[in-house]
């Protein structure tokens, strides 16, 4: 689990490679895999939804991105996020929950 500072009102990005071992040498194939992500509150509530995108399938590279437009509601405290990935079979899994720390924004 990872924590990951954000102020409000920027827009949210990251993006990962998923590996199918380890140390990290084989790449996740995520071709035909759907993702999606949602950013919740303490108690489960939907925040935002954010875009995720497959850059690579080959190499499993993906990117998550909440736009700027949705973090500027976003409340200062803590909000949860994971990934979920579902297989072309239907078989779903997800990563770890990251914390996310929203952080006033001191230029408005």
């Amino acid at each position: 689990m990872a924590t990951i500072d954000i102020k409000r009102g920027d827009t949210y990005s990251r993006s990962f490679q998923l590996f199918s071992d380890y140390p990290q040498n084989i790449a996740f194939n995520l071709t035909g895999y759907t993702l999606r992500s949602h950013v919740r509150d303490a108690s489960a509530a939907l925040i935002s939804t954010c875009t995720c995108t497959i850059t690579n399938a080959t190499t499993g590279s993906f990117q998550v991105v909440c736009a700027a437009a949705n973090t500027a509601s976003w409340t200062i405290g803590q909000l949860f996020t994971d990934v979920e990935f579902t297989s072309p079979t239907g078989h779903v899994m997800s990563t770890d929950t990251d914390t996310i720390n929203v952080i006033k924004d001191q230029t408005i």
